[in-house]
């Protein structure tokens, strides 16, 4: 288990340095500043060897060296590069779908050493995945018990080139509609699939996005960093360790952003029409035919076309939403249970589960806890033996 006890001892620094003590005058000032430098580096040197480097190579050069970089070159490149959270001592790593879609080789990297890995599998919904690494890991990130606090300050951490990586101090922004939190920043590269810890060391949130805001000439700067809290996510990561993928939602529908405009021309609002619906699909059971108005999902509104691509896919196979729509002059609402989106998502490693799987694909929650416990017994037996092994050195 990773030492914070000098973590601990930053946090009053951090706290201090921010509340304004950069507002005192003289030798004062310079000295604050050399402790909080000190503290920082040594906080980020305790957390180093829970985070690891990833790097995810399709079966062809077809995608962007970084997720969500969009390229002016058509030159394909072979690799993504981002981060990872060690979960436990076996090696399971932590990371976001983002970095590992569409990906069959991956590798990771820690403590200059370089690993093979496996994908366990995946969670659509909340757009994380789990790696199995064949190294043996002594140290891994502290799991904070806490929900992330708003208006806190946080420390962002990813890792690709170089033992240092990419820290990144930010506040805790606010909880949004989907469960996810969104800190100050902008998303580096190096941070997609890290980790943000509270000033104590324990890690509050998995990075799995950056916020990107538009405006009327095309994309923004990035807006801020997503992470899905670490309840969330360890949940999460348990449910695919036992029990494989959660694939992504599938309604059955293609759909086009409209704005809806008053008789004397006003824009109402925004929504999506729908151009095409598949056959046998669950929209098609639902009843949705070609010129239907989606205008807002789970009541939250439907502004284009990939925001309902996005919430249809992140909610899940099996899962019910709710969904309004214009049918016609009708304004009409039903709720509807999604399928599996096929395609490539089909083709992730599935993990078999042991007996006790319901038959909807979830495993009794008392039964994961149960593994969790002996997965930490486990844990805490091998730092006990590697201590004993130091020990004698």
């Amino acid at each position: 288990m990773i030492s914070i006890a000098c973590n601990r001892k930053a946090a009053p620094l951090l706290a201090a340095f921010f509340s304004g003590v950069l507002l005192l005058a003289g030798p004062a000032c310079g000295q604050s500043l050399r402790a909080f430098d000190q503290e920082l580096s040594q906080m980020i040197s305790v957390l180093a060897p829970g985070v690891v480097m990833v790097e995810a190579r399709p079966a062809e050069s077809r995608i962007p060296r970084f997720p969500g970089q969009n390229l002016n070159s058509e030159q394909p490149v072979n690799a993504i590069i981002g981060s990872g959270l060690v979960i436990d001592s076996v090696g399971h790593i932590l990371t976001t779908l983002s970095l590992v879609e569409g990906c069959d080789n991956f590798q990771v990297e820690s403590g200059g050493k370089s690993y093979s890995a496996r994908l366990i599998g995946v969670d659509h919904r909340h757009n994380l995945a789990v790696l199995k690494s064949d190294g043996v890991f002594r140290h891994h990130v502290e799991i904070s018990p806490f929900p992330p606090l708003e208006g806190r300050l946080a420390l962002a951490y990813g890792k690709t080139i170089g033992r240092f990586g990419y820290p990144m101090l930010g506040i805790i922004a606010g909880r949004q509609n989907d469960g996810t939190f969104l800190m100050s920043g902008s998303l580096l590269p190096g941070l997609l699939g890290g980790g943000v810890f509270d000033l104590s060391g324990q890690l509050i949130g998995v990075i799995i996005s950056g916020n990107v805001s538009t405006d009327d000439n095309g994309p923004g700067s990035l807006g801020g960093v997503v992470m899905v809290p670490t309840a969330i996510a360890l949940s999460a990561a348990d449910k695919i360790i036992c029990c494989g993928n959660r694939p992504a939602g599938y309604l059955g529908l293609e759909a086009s952003a409209i704005e809806l405009v008053s008789a004397r021309g006003a824009v109402l609002r925004e929504a999506v029409v729908v151009v095409h619906v598949d056959a046998g699909s669950p929209a098609a059971a639902a009843g949705f035919i070609v010129g239907d108005i989606i205008t807002r999902l789970n009541r939250q509104d439907i502004n284009d076309d990939r925001d309902l691509q996005q919430m249809i896919s992140t909610a899940g196979a099996d899962s019910t939403v709710t969904i309004e729509y214009l049918h016609g002059r009708q304004n009409l609402v039903t709720v509807v249970t999604l399928g599996k989106q096929p395609g490539p998502s089909e083709g992730y490693p599935f993990t078999p589960v042991a007996s006790g799987q319901r038959s909807d694909g979830t495993m009794d929650n008392r039964r994961i806890d149960s593994v969790r416990a002996e997965i930490m017994r486990l844990q805490k037996e091998l730092e006990q033996m590697l201590r004993r092994i130091d020990a004698t050195r």
